[in-house]
């Protein structure tokens, strides 16, 4: 039977003949057999007891991750492995915050380094950094090596302090309206929207419809960038069609 760490990739050898070992083999009458012989040849038929083993693990760069940006790990093994999905698809757990959650097999089915990605799902949040569990779990799957042994997937549990996950997008808690009254031409209205979290204004000016009589007007971002709240501003023009407002 192979044991593990039995390697031989040139061909296996019968050495002498029979070993007793304390052992008798003989006839019915009680001769002693014969326990020389003449080899056949071995020369195909080959070992391979050498487990594969994770020799590395290459995590995504530090930074913080936003809902839907993925995140891959490669782990690199000691020699070629094949990845089997047919019933499964392996799997790494990740603890993000308190949460489990899963990197999934991706690429590199017979090669030394297979990658696993995770991609940053809605409510995930890690603001002192996410860790890498053991070991690779299966999931139905298979991971062995060309000869058909099974790998070695445990690894040291890794924390990712510089890894960071914020998957919670920010929801507008409040709106801040002008106050009631009438606003003559050239006066601006200003509008507040506040947000559950700090956000940042960039790329473009972002604007709220207005309905004004029977016209749509815009209320243009004017600050906030950086803060919980944003202001947009109206000002009232004058008309002089009564098809239009006046202010």
């Amino acid at each position: 039977t192979v044991q593990a760490g039995d390697s031989d990739t040139d061909g296996i050898g019968l050495v002498g003949g029979i070993d007793l070992n304390g052992g008798t083999i003989k006839d019915s009458a009680g001769n002693d057999a014969s326990t020389a012989f003449t080899s056949p040849s071995t020369a195909n038929i080959l070992v391979d007891g050498i487990i594969p083993t994770i020799t590395n693990i290459t995590p995504p760069a530090n930074g913080l991750y936003k809902l839907g940006d993925n995140l891959d790990f490669q782990f690199t093994f000691s020699e070629n492995v094949n990845v089997n999905t047919a019933f499964g698809t392996p799997r790494v757990a990740l603890a993000v915050g308190s949460s489990t959650v899963y990197a999934t097999y991706l690429s590199g089915s017979g090669t030394n380094t297979l990658t696993f990605r995770y991609t940053v799902q809605s409510g995930h949040l890690d603001t002192d950094g996410i860790a890498i569990n053991s070991p690779i779990q299966l999931n139905g799957g298979t991971i062995k090596d060309g000869a058909g042994n099974d790998a070695d997937l445990n690894f040291t549990v890794w924390p990712l302090s510089g890894v960071q996950i914020d998957g919670v997008a920010p929801t507008i808690s409040n709106l801040g309206k002008p106050a009631d009254g009438t606003y003559p031409a050239n006066k601006r209205l200003d509008f507040r929207i506040f947000f559950d979290s700090p956000i940042n204004v960039s790329g473009g000016v972002p604007s709220l419809l207005i309905r004004v009589g029977n016209q749509l007007r815009e209320a243009r971002y004017l600050w906030g960038s950086g803060g919980n709240y944003l202001v947009f501003g109206y000002r009232c023009l004058l008309y002089t069609s009564p098809s239009h407002e006046t202010g």
